[in-house]
């Protein structure tokens, strides 16, 4: 009875030590836009990281980057938004400490920026972005929320120009902290 009751207190200890997901069902990042009348669309669902096969299981993202706050000197900073994922690379930068939720900022190409500013698409292109806008928006209020950028660019490839249209990259809680501070409600200002 003693082996049995031990043997039935390690297999419940075994299958709670399985790898599991806070946020099942939700993708690290959801990214969709169209380019010349194509429509793309990736979801970066992460992987467990190694050595934590017997813990909770933690999932890494693909992707790397995220929205950060950055000094910009003198006792200022800046919120900056930062994603490398599926062959893209997007760097944008609020002129305060903070997104304003659902507030469209336009996008001027920066010459000195060139090199952090690059739309690099499925097809074997790389372009800067020159001009477009983009807007930040939370979909929660808890400490860990989920947001979203929506966004259009044209963009300067070796050969030719082209827009960016009906971009939407949606960031899920797993990818992120407290983003709060980063993005503000109009009401929070």
């Amino acid at each position: 009875m003693r082996k049995t009751v031990l043997l039935l207190l390690a297999l419940s200890f075994l299958a709670g030590c399985r790898p599991h997901d806070d946020y099942t069902g939700e993708p690290c990042i959801h990214m969709e836009y169209t380019v010349d009348g194509e429509h793309y669309v990736y979801e970066d669902w992460g992987h467990i990281a190694p050595g934590y096969i017997l813990s909770s299981g933690r999932f890494e993202p693909d992707s790397e980057g995220g929205l950060y706050s950055k000094s910009a000197g003198e006792g200022q900073s800046t919120a900056c938004f930062d994603l490398r994922s599926n062959g893209i690379q997007l760097r944008l930068e609020s002129p305060q400490s903070f997104f304003v939720d659902g507030r469209q900022y336009q996008y001027k190409q920066d010459p000195q920026k060139q090199s952090l500013d690059l739309c690099v698409l499925y097809k074997p292109e790389k372009a800067a972005m020159t001009e477009g806008r983009y807007s930040f928006s939370r979909k929660c209020s808890e400490p860990y929320c989920r947001y979203e950028v929506r966004f259009e660019f044209t963009c300067q490839g070796e050969q030719r120009t082209f827009e960016i249209t009906d971009g939407i990259i949606q960031v899920g809680r797993r990818f992120q902290a407290d983003i709060k501070s980063l993005i503000k409600s109009p009401d929070e200002l």
